[in-house]
């Protein structure tokens, strides 16, 4: 990276980011970023010109299979079912000179920057983020410490990420999904928008996966999918996004023999969209 692209990098991270531990500003000296409260002791740092705001930096489940997920997500049936819509929406509904954070931005975008917005990409896959060129300041860091100030953001927008705020156990999924969303009304300004893009199971699929999560979490340890139905979702958001807000539900709804990947990494295998035992809904949060 240039001397110059690192002073904008820098000047962005201290423009834009904030400790993720007690949310102060932040100071970038060569490739450090440190906390500028007495007291906070947060360091992070700079590599491939990503802003590492973790203390350590873990291993995802996506470091190594970005590349299949992002053909599978190109793939015809599902950018008609999950992204074609979806991507109108956030296209026309985010003015400009916004500050947006894209939580789980993945390899690349799947909507246009069709306005000058600061956009900011936080993602646990650090290989994903050294894919993504697309947003202004790559963050490996995690929705339930967001590095961001207390209403710093005008908007965030996360796609099918929520089903991945897996942990051990049912109990820890809804303990995480939990943190993010109080995370997300933390950093919300007044007025400022939250549109969260979900797979929502089919009523069977949902008893069954509550059913075995625990054990099945045990026997594949790598497994972090974990599908919310609408009602329980909006249960969670509505306890803990930490102020009132109005919401709005879309269900989107691609034609029946829309032929799409019941896994996603796995385009050659495709059913029918009547079949996919799924409904792709829109959450959309006003603060």
């Amino acid at each position: 990276m240039s001397d110059r692209l690192e002073e904008t990098l820098a000047r962005s991270i201290e423009d834009h980011l904030a400790c993720p531990r007690c949310h102060g500003p932040v100071t970038v000296r060569a490739e450090e970023i440190r906390c500028s409260r007495s007291g906070c002791e947060f360091t992070g740092a700079i590599a491939d010109g990503i802003a590492l705001m973790r203390g350590q930096r873990d291993g995802s489940f996506f470091d190594d299979k970005h590349e299949v997920m992002e053909h599978g997500s190109a793939e015809p049936g599902v950018r008609r079912c999950c992204y074609a819509e979806q991507a109108t929406v956030i296209e026309s509904a985010i003015p400009a000179g916004a500050v947006v954070v894209d939580v789980g931005c993945g390899p690349a975008l799947q909507y246009r920057r069709t306005k000058p917005w600061v956009l900011i990409g936080v993602d646990l896959s650090y290989e994903s983020l050294r894919a993504n060129t697309e947003v202004d300041i790559r963050v490996y860091g995690s929705a339930a410490d967001l590095p961001l100030g207390d209403g710093s953001v005008d908007a965030i927008v996360s796609l099918y990420a929520i089903h991945h705020f897996g942990g051990q156990t049912r109990r820890e999924n809804e303990s995480r999904v939990a943190r993010g969303f109080a995370e997300f009304g933390r950093v919300l300004k007044p007025g400022g928008s939250l549109f969260i893009f979900e797979l929502s199971p089919w009523w069977p699929v949902w008893q069954a996966q509550c059913a075995g999560w625990n054990l099945a979490r045990r026997l594949m340890p790598g497994m972090d999918i974990f599908f919310w139905r609408e009602r329980p979702l909006v249960d969670v958001a509505a306890a803990h996004l930490g102020r009132t807000t109005t919401l709005r539900r879309v269900r989107f709804r691609a034609p029946a023999l829309t032929p799409i990947p019941p896994v996603f990494a796995c385009p050659a295998l495709k059913i029918p969209r009547f079949l996919f035992p799924f409904h792709v809904h829109l959450y959309h949060w006003t603060a």
